[in-house]
């Protein structure tokens, strides 16, 4: 019999495209319920599809957890072999495994095609890892409506208009990041400003010299979530030393100012100059995303409240 059925009617083909478009969660009863195989074979094919990319995603977690380590702990590894360029190569190249195996997936859908998967077709056979991969893709839709509301008030308490602030948080997005992710991971600093100074003392900007200098002459509490070296904080393609921001007077009641720089601590004096009179914390090393994210929700709230 033909791989091709040219008796499966659009609504079944609609069925099990949707499942690999995201609706498994929400068909997977309904599917089960119906008598037709063609959309059950293919949500079964889905589920094991969703759990592929878990998978990736897992790996894409322990690269970035051992990154992490080498970064802060073994430095002459992370740089002497390119850890980082091995390990997310490889997450990219099973990123695009992934790409293919679904898209072959949904193209069979909407064909009417029952064709087999390589080892999809097989694992979708397995009752417990079809239900895996759909508890776990309703499990991310879950999370994501538990914090969209904490995503939309995080950046609702954060400001990005001209008007001076209490406490500012300058971040480098790469052009890709949206906003919301940034103002999400300053939200509980976000919350402590706004019981330390009231609301719409917080302001989130990006990075530019521009919002450096002014977080330096209207802030209290500054958060510059920057990339750098030993030579300064890279900003727009160059970068920002000391004697560039001391080129502009200081706010007064500036207290601390947190950089997230690598190497900043090679000039930890000339910094602490440039920030006078405000405390300054620098890393005369190389740092990693996941201890500055740490920092932010259960440190930094509490030097907020100490201001």
């Amino acid at each position: 019999m033909s791989h091709r059925e040219t008796s499966i009617s659009w609504r079944n083909r609609a069925l099990a495209a949707a499942c690999y478009l995201g609706g498994l969660p929400f068909l997977w009863r309904s599917i089960a319920r119906r008598g037709d195989d063609f959309p059950r074979r293919h949500a079964g094919q889905a589920a094991i599809t969703f759990l592929m990319l878990f998978a990736v995603f897992g790996a894409f977690s322990v690269s970035i957890a051992v990154l992490s380590y080498a970064l802060i702990f073994h430095r002459d590894v992370y740089e002497g072999v390119h850890l980082e360029r091995h390990l997310l190569t490889l997450v990219r190249r099973m990123t695009l495994c992934w790409m293919v195996f679904w898209a072959f997936g949904l193209a069979l859908a909407l064909l009417g095609s029952s064709r087999e998967v390589l080892l999809v077709t097989r694992l979708a056979g397995n009752a417990r890892l079809t239900a895996l991969g759909v508890v776990l893709l309703a499990a991310v839709y879950l999370l994501a409506a538990c914090a969209a509301p904490f995503a939309i008030h995080a950046s609702s308490l954060c400001r990005s208009d001209a008007a001076p602030g209490d406490a500012y948080f300058i971040y480098e997005d790469l052009g890709k990041v949206p906003r919301w992710v940034f103002t999400l991971g300053f939200y509980r600093i976000s919350l402590a400003a706004k019981e330390r100074w009231g609301p719409g003392r917080v302001v989130a900007l990006r990075l530019s010299e521009e919002a450096i200098l002014r977080s330096r002459a209207e802030g209290r509490f500054v958060f510059l979530a920057t990339h750098g070296k030993a030579d300064g904080l890279l900003c727009d393609g160059k970068f920002v030393t000391p004697e560039d921001v001391s080129a502009m007077p200081a706010g007064e009641d500036l207290a601390f100012v947190y950089l997230t720089g690598c190497d900043s601590g090679t000039q930890e004096q000339a910094w602490t100059g440039a920030f006078a009179p405000a405390k300054v914390v620098t890393y005369p090393r190389l740092t990693a995303i996941v201890e500055h994210a740490w920092w932010m929700w259960f440190e930094g709230p509490k030097i907020v409240r100490a201001l």
